[in-house]
């Protein structure tokens, strides 16, 4: 008879599912990044079992990989895989502020999402924007715009191809000199309710992401390179860079 998962079980298998997650999309735990099971089970004082749940999950994510008899490594994004994934998301970005029109914005909502880049507006001359922290901010902030009109429609898309997960898989394309006015563009148009504003504030961010790979990617055809074999992490490295790297694949 098969084992019946408690809700006490259930809880830990999302809790460390949730942590792998954030690491993982904020590059504290880098592509191609070998898991190592038994330290981290101690670190997050679990069994392996909720670890091992927890990778499968993110592996039907896309954000893992299992290599048969070697153990779980996070997933090294091709070039053009990104490029494929930027176009879908220029794509729903685009579906879900359109759907705001038919939401009743909140100032809450407005604060929410203004308060994942306030601090960054705030530094001092000379401060430098630190980019692991920027990078989970940028998530955040995205998240949070997202969700403001998402319908069950774009939800189940997204769950399904993961789209957003793999956008942030790729880490920052942009400086965040480049892209934090971007964002307080869209919390101000938010703010100020103008909507279709927003809409094209939104579809542009992404476009420009979307030129940064496809001009990267021109470059490497003319050299005659196969981006199919080519990774993102080799050209835009993670802010936090620590780790096992898997085999073939460094």
């Amino acid at each position: 008879m098969p084992h019946e998962i408690t809700t006490q079980e259930a809880d830990k298998n999302l809790y460390v599912y949730r942590i792998l997650r954030e690491q993982i999309l904020v590059g504290s735990i880098p592509p191609g990044t070998k898991i190592k099971q038994n330290e981290l089970a101690q670190k997050l004082a679990v069994s392996r079992t909720p670890l091992i749940n927890a990778l499968h999950k993110l592996e039907s994510d896309g954000l893992v990989d299992k290599v048969p008899n070697v153990g779980f490594f996070v997933h090294k994004m091709s070039i053009k895989e990104l490029l494929n994934v930027f176009a879908l998301s220029v794509g729903l970005h685009v579906a879900v502020m359109s759907q705001l029109r038919e939401k009743d914005i909140q100032d809450s909502d407005v604060e929410a999402l203004k308060a994942t880049m306030l601090h960054y507006t705030q530094l001092g001359p000379g401060e430098e924007i630190d980019s692991y922290e920027y990078q989970k901010s940028n998530c955040q902030f995205h998240e949070r715009l997202l969700q403001l009109g998402s319908n069950q429609l774009i939800s189940r898309i997204n769950e399904q191809f993961q789209v957003f997960n793999r956008v942030s898989l790729g880490g920052l394309l942009r400086p965040p000199a480049e892209t934090l006015p971007e964002h307080m563009a869209m919390v101000q148009a938010l703010e100020q309710r103008q909507l279709d504003d927003l809409c094209l504030l939104a579809w542009e961010h992404e476009r420009k992401s979307c030129q940064v790979i496809a001009e990267l990617m021109e470059k490497l055809q003319n050299l005659n390179l196969q981006v199919d074999e080519l990774y993102v992490c080799d050209f835009f490295p993670a802010p936090a860079a620590t780790g096992e790297a898997a085999p073939g694949r460094s």
